[in-house]
């Protein structure tokens, strides 16, 4: 198998006061077959995992959040966020804590497909 490209990519759940936060970040590795019997596929890694114990100050998410992209040269590569429990305000708080970040945003929603509105809001069933 050739190595053909290598990405990144950032996830946070960001919990409310009684519940944990998880960041992840998966790398993605793409190959191509190098002989007829070999089919094109990618492998996925995760790099990093934390769970932030219930009750930690967004603030203090943030900022490790933003230490472990930039550690793990990861900066440049999306940072996907779930604020089905917190809502917007706390994604607000992320973008004044981290400028430059624009999160993907996803919320968990009943529906049949996945639907984007706006330019940075997921709806996921």
């Amino acid at each position: 198998m050739k190595l053909l490209h290598i990405s990144h990519a950032c996830g946070l759940d960001l919990g409310q006061a009684n519940v944990p936060t998880a960041f992840a970040v998966i790398e993605r590795r793409d190959f191509e077959a190098t002989t007829p019997d070999e089919r094109d596929h990618s492998k996925y890694h995760v790099r990093h995992l934390e769970r932030f114990v219930s009750g930690t100050p967004y603030e203090v998410i943030f900022q490790k959040v933003r230490e472990t992209r930039l550690h793990a040269q990861v900066e440049h590569g999306p940072l996907v966020v779930n604020r089905t429990g917190v809502g917007n305000a706390v994604v607000k708080l992320l973008g004044k804590a981290y400028p430059g970040v624009y999160p993907e945003e996803v919320m968990i929603t009943s529906g049949i497909q996945a639907v984007k509105e706006r330019t940075t809001i997921w709806f996921w069933p």
